[in-house]
């Protein structure tokens, strides 16, 4: 009469220590910021229309990694361009197109005997290479203005990085990559746009 009482009891004891060690062993995944760049001054161009065009196109396979990227370098490319670029004029169309965004995973050599099980070691470099180009053109659809900026970034990762590890090396590397960008786009477009800047 009091067994099957005993059973439940039993049971749910059991269970319960599993149910907890299952929830445990799942590590919470990173939640990364946007990258914005809306706080930076924005660049006022004597044209009607700004376009972004993705010209490239993730390959999805290795050894190209962009697509795993928490914020993708082409994402943060097209970013750049809708918070900084204002259109400010009556004619003309700008167009802003991002040429490549590539992350290519590098597998590195690894040593061997008693100094490989002695050391931590980088295993994996990321390569990451982002081109962009914008070029104004008038009402006839003449090209009067052209500029390509190109930044290539490297960082490498050790052999026991984590996944949350891995993806915030990889944050801070499209973060960089585009630092570098801002800095690139914003001295070309300076030196080589006056003629079509809004002050």
């Amino acid at each position: 009469m009091f067994r099957f009482p005993g059973r439940k009891v039993v049971f749910l004891l059991v269970a319960a220590p599993l149910a907890l060690a299952g929830c445990e062993l799942t590590p919470e995944r990173n939640v990364f910021p946007e990258l914005t760049y809306q706080h930076l001054d924005p660049i006022r161009l004597d044209v009607r229309d700004i376009v972004v065009e993705q010209a490239y196109s993730p390959p999805l396979v290795e050894p190209n990694v962009d697509h795993d990227f928490p914020i993708r370098p082409m994402d943060a490319a097209a970013r750049w361009a809708q918070d900084r670029l204002v259109a400010a004029g009556a004619t003309r169309t700008a167009t802003f197109v991002i040429r490549d965004a590539a992350v290519v995973e590098v597998p590195l050599e690894q040593s061997g005997g008693v100094t490989g099980a002695l050391t931590t070691e980088q295993s994996e470099r990321y390569d990451a290479h982002l081109e962009v180009q914008l070029v104004i053109k008038d009402e006839r659809g003449w090209e009067v203005a052209n500029l390509v900026a190109e930044v290539t970034r490297t960082m490498t990762v050790p052999e026991d990085v984590t996944l949350n590890e891995r993806e915030k090396a990889w944050y801070s590397l499209t973060e960089k990559l585009m630092a570098d960008m801002d800095q690139r786009l914003s001295e070309g477009i300076e030196d080589n746009f006056q003629r079509y800047r809004v002050r």
